[in-house]
Parts: C-alpha cells; structure tokens; sequence
C-alpha cells in the first residue's frame, strides 16, 4: 500500500508504524481496534472509581462491553 498516495504524511507514517509495533498488528485497522479496546477497558475502571447515578443516560462510553479482539475477514 503506498502511504504517500492515501494521502499520509511521514509523520503520521511513523505513528501509523508505532501503533502497529504496539499492538503487534500488521494493518491500522487492527491497530485502531485495540486502541478502542484498551480506551473501552479505561472507561471502564473509571467509572468503577465514580458511582453511576441514575439521572445519567447510557452512551456508548459510559458502558462497558468487553469485547474479543479479531481480525477483519478478507475477501478471497
């Protein structure tokens, strides 16, 4: 995939490489999902640390649902 035709600069190049080490993916779409994981699970233990009220509505960042890391399905 060539990076500089997506439209990415170099330093977001050298980024998108630093997420993928991290998370020992291969894509950045992996690499965005275990951010989004690890940001859920964070959510998660703060609000453990702040009682919920009723008055507050559920959203989508105030309740948790662990969820499995996997891949994207490739098209054959």
């Amino acid at each position: 995939m060539n990076l500089q035709k997506n439209g990415m600069n170099g330093q977001e190049r050298k980024e998108w490489e630093a997420l993928c080490r991290q998370y020992n993916v291969d894509s950045l779409y992996e690499a965005i999902q275990g951010c989004r994981e690890e940001l859920e699970f964070l959510i998660h233990c703060a609000e453990r640390l702040e009682p919920h009220t009723e008055e507050e509505e559920e959203t989508p960042f105030n309740t948790y649902r662990p969820q499995r890391f996997s891949a994207p399905e490739t098209a054959v």
